[in-house]
């Protein structure tokens, strides 16, 4: 997969050098004397060639005053960032939102240590194993550094107004790749997994796409603007996930949960339509309007013999074909 970014063609990991470069920086600035252009090399795996060259940008083009001591490199002056200070309240959100970006997986798993780090020591000494308690410490995906281009290309591309090319397979239509051309919206992690809203060209709506199914892409040098009044938000107001159904409106549900599952149901709060009523013998009818999508129906079907579809009709048939298919396994 060979991603691309607009102008001349330049191998889309041109872009991946600022990052370097401003990690070299952090690095010499907390460890000065320590890292030769041999570490470097070792740590980012590219050769001291190109470090030399890294190096180059930051005397010549960030105009710090770099030099090489009997250790290792240094800065004559320290280089500073704006501090920013947080509330306790902003600072526990920001590690939420860390850690669940580190369980979605394609974010580069050392920064984002470190960003975590960096958050905790904000607060108080005994507050950190509190802490520890309350969050949950986040777990590896194991999901390849492909993502991690994807994600940075399109994040390029939304900060520049910028059309994708994209080869894409869909699940549908013998899943043949295609090429198509999106103006991106905004790229959201659900269930493990990060899919990007976009309008899709080909398709002349906005759709939602799985950035694992993306099979090769380039920023190209069209520009876009979405629609007035569009939002993410709106797109995904009758969805019970991030998935939509190509064509069809959303639809009232009625379900009926027995009173074991009923309990735990009646605790979320999974959309804002959702409608509970507790009957006489503790079983519970949830009601909900929402689009009938493989987000939702799969949610359904997880609860297994605790929930009966009441109706619509056909959205009931499709569950019981379904478990009847599951049955089937079992003989």
């Amino acid at each position: 997969m060979n991603l691309l970014l607009p102008g001349k063609g330049r191998p889309y990991d041109e872009t991946k050098r600022i990052s370097r470069v401003l990690e070299i920086i952090q690095m010499i600035t907390i460890n000065p004397h320590k890292y030769r252009r041999a570490d470097l090399s070792e740590r980012f795996e590219i050769s001291e060639r190109m470090i030399q060259k890294d190096f180059d940008l930051v005397r010549h083009g960030l105009k710090l005053k770099l030099l090489r001591g009997e250790g290792g490199y240094y800065f004559e002056t320290v280089p500073k960032m704006p501090a920013i200070t947080y509330t306790a309240s902003e600072a526990l959100s920001l590690m939420l939102s860390a850690k669940a970006a580190f369980a979605a997986g394609g974010i580069d798993t050392g920064a984002l240590s470190s960003a975590l780090a960096r958050l905790e020591a904000i607060f108080p000494p005994e507050f950190v194993p509190i802490l520890h308690k309350v969050l949950p410490r986040p777990r590896r995906p194991g999901k390849s550094s492909m993502i991690s281009d994807k994600l940075l290309l399109l994040h390029t591309a939304l900060m520049k107004s910028r059309k994708v090319e994209m080869k894409y397979k869909t699940l549908y239509r013998k899943g043949e790749p295609k090429w198509r051309k999106v103006h991106p919206c905004c790229v959201l992690p659900h269930q493990g997994s990060w899919h990007l809203i976009a309008f899709c060209e080909m398709r002349k709506r906005v759709r939602t796409f799985k950035l694992d199914r993306i099979l090769d892409a380039k920023i190209t040098s069209e520009a876009y603007v979405f629609p007035a009044g569009f939002s993410p938000e709106s797109f995904m107001a009758n969805t019970w996930g991030i998935l939509r159904r190509e064509k069809g409106r959303p639809e009232e549900v009625v379900l009926k949960f027995d009173a074991r599952a009923g309990t735990w149901i009646s605790e979320e709060v999974r959309h804002p339509t959702r409608k509970i009523e507790v009957l006489p013998d503790g079983k519970v009818l949830f009601r909900v309007t929402v689009d009938l999508s493989p987000d939702f129906i799969g949610w359904i079907l997880s609860n297994g013999d605790h929930v009966e579809v009441l109706s619509p009709e056909r959205l009931r048939r499709e569950v019981a074909e379904a478990h009847r298919r599951a049955a089937l396994l079992y003989k």
